[in-house]
């Protein structure tokens, strides 16, 4: 009769499988990866979930399109941080944005929070998400990361006459809002960020990024240590 074997204990991270020693970056890391929170599911009754670790060291995470669903999701999470205490928030961003509303209400969470919050670009961090990114006390990009600003957009959705100049009118304020925000969070003009993104989508690196204002520093890396040669 075949000896039964033990079943190792592994943590599944949406469709990604991992052991259980691998280190809470490389979640994170393969989450992203992704283009998806890491969320854990339980296959073995003896892990931990680690979505609620990471979010014990108040890690927060904001990937692929913003829309209220997710959105209200990211805003219980950092109400429940603030009502645990005042220590630092960490907000990861990757997103290529998403309804502007959702955006905004996020953002006007993020900024009522009385603990020090930390905005992270990583990956592309487009449209509506540039706008989240303004929203910490410190604003980050990691090193390869891309910021890009643009103007407000309808969508192209189809409506009759009335119904479309009311969004017309809806979009300019939001777009004076955006406006607002950018100015107040970076070097740039208003007059010239308005110049740039009835050009074009506004791409920036992370060191461009930086030195126009939008963030305040630049992640480091930890450089790898060298192999030992073989004598």
């Amino acid at each position: 009769m075949a000896k039964s074997v033990a079943k190792q204990p592994v943590i599944v991270v949406e469709e990604i499988r991992i052991r259980e020693e691998t280190s809470r970056a490389e979640i994170a890391a393969a989450a992203a990866l992704h283009g998806t929170p890491p969320r854990l599911e339980v296959v073995d009754p003896t892990i931990i979930r680690i979505d609620d670790d990471l979010l014990r060291d108040r890690l927060v995470y904001v990937f692929g399109a913003i829309d209220e669903e997710s959105a209200g999701a990211v805003v219980q999470q950092l109400h429940w941080l603030d009502v645990q205490g005042r220590g630092r928030v960490t907000i990861y961003i990757s997103s290529p944005g998403g309804e502007l509303h959702s955006t905004f209400g996020l953002f006007d969470v993020i900024r009522s929070m009385r603990s020090l919050t930390v905005t992270v670009g990583i990956g592309d961090i487009a449209s509506g998400a540039s706008l989240l990114l303004q929203a910490g006390q410190v604003r980050k990009m990691t090193p390869r990361a891309w910021l890009m600003i643009h103007e407000v957009s309808s969508g192209g959705h189809e409506s009759t006459t009335t119904k479309t100049e009311d969004d017309l009118v809806l979009l300019k304020r939001l777009q004076q809002q955006m406006l607002d925000i950018y100015t107040e969070r970076s070097r740039v003009k208003r007059d010239e960020i308005a110049k740039e993104w009835k050009r074009k989508d506004w791409w920036m690196t992370a060191q461009e990024a930086l030195k126009q204002g939008f963030i305040d520093e630049i992640m480091a890396e930890v450089k790898p240590t060298k192999a030992k040669r073989r004598r």
